[in-house]
């Protein structure tokens, strides 16, 4: 992936076209005959133990050495910040992620109830506990007859509803209020923290870091989600899924993701919230992170066999993103969701469901803004 530092862009090889035929033969190219500086990072295959692939530079910052501190970790970098990775000239960028990835396997690792019905009915979970902890904010700026309508409505009926797509979206709209009224972001961590048995302390921390200090909320604020969360919403998270992996820690010390690749803990069973939490996560992470793994395989090798001439240029967990020739960006962008749409299968009751990914496509690495960012990512509905 190539980064802008405001000079004038040239093709993927520069101005010398014969270099291509030069390099073409190896993956690597150095560094110094392209004409735009690009970044790049080294992929630790065997490191996290969710099967997640990390991320970390290539070499070392010892400056005696040549190419010292190059790379880095990025699989983490800010979405402002991921401006400045651009495409290469006639091509753009597609980004792929697993749409509820964690949230959707913890829906098939409980037995079926409220959580589930979300995603049966096409709901996220973040909007809905926006809707369910916020409704009195939200009739400030909506028909409070509708929210009372929507609160009161069985999960199935409310995308039935001839309100429900405004109201879905102003919920989603609170991403961008002041930092204090942020519902579907705080809807988004409360479902996190719930599915994996965080306390309330930990869940303000966690928001707090996240926005280097620009929300922090009382203590009680977080109890009211995770109690909404666990006793009123959607009781089967802690009834069945994480009561399913407590039996399993305790009774065989084994956990197997969706795929059946085995967890043996072989450390001390401890009853503390950073141990457990980690049991709760593993099964729905290592089962995303299997999916992304497969996908960008089978993306690699219908690229090879097929003569494409793609460029696969990050995975982020749950995401891919990738470069294809203008006139081939939405051809790529298919194969790729055909990748990771798979089918997958509940262990509690047998339930066969699919995975789901959501598409964006453009000119730089970060988010589409009509003003700030016009060559952002946008939605590409496949």
């Amino acid at each position: 992936m190539k980064v802008s530092t405001g000079r004038a862009e040239k093709d993927w090889y520069g101005t010398n076209k014969s270099m291509s035929k030069k390099w073409l033969p190896t993956s690597f190219v150095p560094h110094h005959l392209f004409d735009l500086p690009r970044d790049t990072s080294q992929m630790i295959i065997a490191g996290p133990k969710t099967h997640r692939r990390a991320s970390r530079k290539v070499l070392s910052n010892k400056k005696e050495r040549e190419l010292n501190n190059w790379g880095g970790n990025r699989q983490n970098i800010d979405k402002p910040m991921r401006k400045i990775h651009i495409a290469d000239k006639g091509y753009k960028l597609i980004n792929e992620d697993q749409s509820g990835a964690d949230a959707l396997i913890v829906a098939h690792l409980a037995k079926r109830g409220r959580y589930r019905e979300l995603f049966e009915n096409g709901i996220k979970p973040h909007a809905y506990l926006a809707l369910m902890n916020y409704p009195t904010e939200l009739a400030k700026h909506f028909n409070a007859d509708y929210i009372r309508t929507a609160i009161l409505a069985p999960i199935a009926e409310l995308p039935t509803l001839t309100f429900w797509g405004d109201l879905n979206k102003l919920i989603k709209s609170t991403d961008d209020w002041e930092p204090t009224k942020r519902f579907y972001y705080f809807g988004k961590k409360t479902g996190h923290a719930g599915n994996y048995g965080m306390k309330a302390w930990k869940l303000l921390t966690t928001i707090c870091e996240e926005t280097q200090g620009e929300i922090v909320l009382p203590t009680k604020e977080a109890e009211r989600w995770l109690d909404n969360y666990h006793t009123k919403l959607f009781p089967e998270i802690e009834g069945s899924f994480q009561a399913r992996v407590q039996d399993s820690v305790k009774r065989t010390k084994t956990l197997r993701n969706l795929f059946n690749w085995p967890l043996n803990i072989t450390e001390k069973i401890l009853e503390s919230s950073d141990f457990w939490n980690k049991m709760y996560a593993w099964q729905a992470q290592s089962t995303v992170a299997a999916i992304t793994l497969q996908a960008y395989v089978n993306l690699q090798e219908y690229i090879e066999y097929n003569d494409k001439d793609w460029h696969i240029l990050q995975e982020t967990h749950d995401s891919i993103t990738f470069q294809a020739p203008e006139k081939e960006a939405e051809e790529a962008a298919r194969i790729l969701k055909n990748f990771i749409e798979i089918e997958l299968i509940s262990p509690v009751d047998g339930i066969k469901f699919r995975m789901k990914s959501e598409a964006q496509w453009g000119y730089n690495w970060s988010n589409y803004h009509k003003d700030k960012n016009p060559e952002g990512l946008r939605e590409l509905v496949l």
